[in-house]
C-alpha cells in the first residue's frame, strides 16, 4: 500500500493533502474532502494581542482538531482538506505553517500536523 494511502489507527491516511484557497466560488466538501473555513479576525485595536483571533487563525491547531473529530466519529474520514481563507485580509502566512522550518511548532499537536499534513501544489 502506498504511504499516501496507508491508514493509521484513526482510519485516516498517513499523509493528508491541504489546499489553501483564498478566493473564488464557495468551497464544498465531498467524499474524502473536509472544508475548513477560517473567519476574519474581529475588530480590536491594531497590534493588540488577541487570544481569540490567534486561536481561530492557528491552522495547525485547527487541522489537529479535524483529525480528533474524525477519530471520535464526529466527522467522516478525509484524505484532503480545503482551507477557505477567503474572509482573511491576508492569507500569505497560512502556507508557512505547513512548510517545515518556516514557523516553529509550539505544541506536540503542531509536530503531528507537520508530519501528517502536506501542502498541495497550486494548480
Amino acid at each position: 500500500m502506498s504511504p499516501l494511502r496507508a491508514e493509521r489507527g484513526d482510519g485516516l491516511p498517513q499523509r493528508i493533502g491541504v489546499k489553501i484557497v483564498d478566493g473564488g466560488p464557495a468551497l464544498v466538501g465531498g467524499p474524502g474532502v473536509a472544508v475548513l473555513r477560517l473567519s476574519a479576525p474581529h475588530a480590536h485595536e491594531g497590534g493588540a494581542a488577541c487570544p481569540a483571533c490567534e486561536a481561530a487563525l492557528d491552522l495547525r491547531s485547527r487541522l489537529w482538531s479535524l483529525v480528533e473529530e474524525a477519530r471520535m466519529g464526529l466527522r467522516p474520514g478525509f484524505s484532503t482538506v480545503l482551507v477557505d481563507a477567503s474572509l482573511l485580509p491576508d492569507s500569505a502566512g497560512l502556507a508557512d505553517m505547513l512548510v517545515p522550518g518556516r514557523v516553529p511548532a509550539r505544541s506536540l499537536s503542531h509536530h503531528m500536523v507537520a508530519r501528517r499534513f502536506v501542502l498541495l501544489d497550486e494548480g
